[in-house]
């Protein structure tokens, strides 16, 4: 269940795009399917633009705070998940819906963005994932790296 850290970002929540809405629902299933998390929380989404890319300026981010159950390694393997399920922008093919770096800006989150164009896969390479992940649950190894 995707909670919220205050009142004012539930109503911030309402003015996201639809497809960041998708993507988050997307990581709250995943999340709670694959690692158990029973809440993920959203800690933030609109800042005013400062020396940033102003992306949460204009509602098109949302930061999570790190899985409480799962901890980094499960809050990194849902940003793996969640860049295999979703596209930023075609036109830029390096830059991704969810940052792999935990550790940026003034706490460790998990940062989700989107673009315009960003995408999900298509059903034949959904199918694909998704038995990936059924076998994962079952068979959960660490990522490598992870201290």
């Amino acid at each position: 269940m995707i909670n919220f850290k205050s009142p004012e970002i539930i109503n911030q929540y309402q003015k996201i795009p639809p497809q960041l809405v998708a993507i988050c629902n997307t990581l709250d299933f995943v999340a709670h399917q694959i690692l158990g998390e029973e809440h993920i929380i959203i800690t933030s989404i609109f800042r005013p633009k400062t020396t940033d890319s102003g992306i949460h300026s204009m509602f098109r981010a949302v930061d999570f705070a790190i899985f409480k159950d799962s901890g980094e390694e499960g809050t990194l393997r849902m940003a793996e998940i969640i860049n295999a399920i979703y596209k930023y922008d075609y036109q830029r093919p390096a830059m991704q819906v969810a940052n792999t770096t935990l550790y940026h800006g003034t706490a460790p989150h998990l940062h989700i963005q989107c673009h315009g164009n960003t995408s999900a896969m298509d059903a034949m390479h959904y199918k694909t994932l998704s038995l990936t992940l059924t076998a994962q649950k079952k068979n959960f190894v660490p990522l490598a790296g992870i201290a």
